[in-house]
């Protein structure tokens, strides 16, 4: 064979030794040698399979949901249905939710409501207390027990909100059909969020004075309602002004004891020198009170009494009671 021949043969085999590929458009692909062809003990390629496996195939799907699919599923606002409308409602479920013992009345609806939508957070129930969560409008073939499932779960959970409140509230708000009527409502009862709400608290604490002989433990705490009133409407006032309101609560006799107050104050600050304030004027009154009683007894030693007692004469010269002033031997 020419050299040119066999160089050119050998440069077609490449090298692997290999006869060299038939070209053309349906010429077959290159293949990985195996120990038939060239015949060492190479292990076998593996293969990557490009197939894809059948829907109807058991093993394409998964065997149980994925937590995060059943927490997208019960929340989402995504066109999903909610699990409670692919079934019907078990109440047996659901009893613990009787045994809630907060009760609905007119100054715990924050308190309320918190425990409320924990409550019903738990079970994925909370989409009901949402107006945009209504009842199916439209009904198909595989959707036409919808309506129906959110019917049953409605007024389960309508029965649970009503069995959390008062009698008075339940008088208010159980006729309400469905639950977000029945939630809506009670915020605009008893939420307290509206502009005349905020001045009318705004005014009873610019307003309240503390009068003499009122306790002051009362008036400081209710000088506090009227702030915690203020967080309930989501429009509270910062400390420094609430311990504005508290100062200028107090009469003007009081204001020598504000004197010893640094430039910045704290509600804390005004309410301690109030309460050392009243705490030595309580004292002072109690040993005065002491002192005069030792001073002037209220009875003789002869156990007579000193005031004047109904239905018995009394002497205006010795101050006794048991005769009249004609009749007393005292030097007067």
């Amino acid at each position: 064979m020419p050299p040119v021949a066999q160089m050119s043969r050998e440069g077609s085999r490449g090298r692997t030794g290999q006869p060299a590929e038939p070209t053309g458009a349906l010429g077959p692909t290159t293949l990985t040698p195996g120990p038939e062809n060239t015949g060492k003990n190479v292990p076998e390629q593996p293969r990557t399979q490009h197939l894809a496996m059948p829907y109807n195939n058991p093993r394409s799907q998964p065997t149980m949901p994925i937590l995060g699919d059943i927490i997208e599923e019960n929340t989402s606002d995504e066109d999903k249905p909610h699990f409670m409308l692919k079934k019907s409602i078990d109440p047996s479920k659901y009893t613990h939710l009787f045994c809630l013992k907060l009760k609905l009345t007119a100054t715990n609806y924050s308190m309320w409501t918190s425990v409320i939508i924990r409550a019903l957070h738990t079970v994925g129930l909370h989409m009901y207390l949402s107006p945009d969560f209504h009842a199916p409008a439209s009904l198909t073939y595989d959707t036409r027990h919808h309506c129906v499932r959110w019917s049953k779960a409605n007024h389960f959970i309508c029965s649970v909100l009503t069995a959390c409140m008062s009698e008075e509230v339940q008088n208010q708000l159980g006729h309400l059909p469905t639950t977000s009527e029945l939630w809506a409502e009670a915020q605009c009862l008893y939420a307290n969020t509206t502009a005349m709400d905020w001045t009318l608290t705004i005014t009873s604490m610019v307003t309240t004075r503390h009068t003499d002989g009122e306790d002051i433990a009362t008036h400081i705490a209710k000088m506090k309602t009227y702030c915690h009133d203020l967080i309930l409407m989501q429009r509270d006032i910062n400390d420094k002004l609430f311990a504005c309101f508290l100062r200028i609560s107090m009469p003007t006799t009081w204001n020598y004891v504000f004197a010893a107050l640094p430039d910045h104050y704290s509600s804390a600050e005004v309410e301690w020198h109030i309460q050392d304030e009243y705490g030595v004027r309580t004292s002072q009154s109690t040993s005065t009170s002491t002192t005069f009683q030792v001073s002037y007894p209220n009875k003789t030693k002869d156990g007579r009494s000193r005031t004047p007692v109904p239905g018995q004469p009394y002497c205006m010269n010795c101050r006794v009671s048991g005769h009249r002033t004609k009749e007393c031997y005292s030097k007067g």
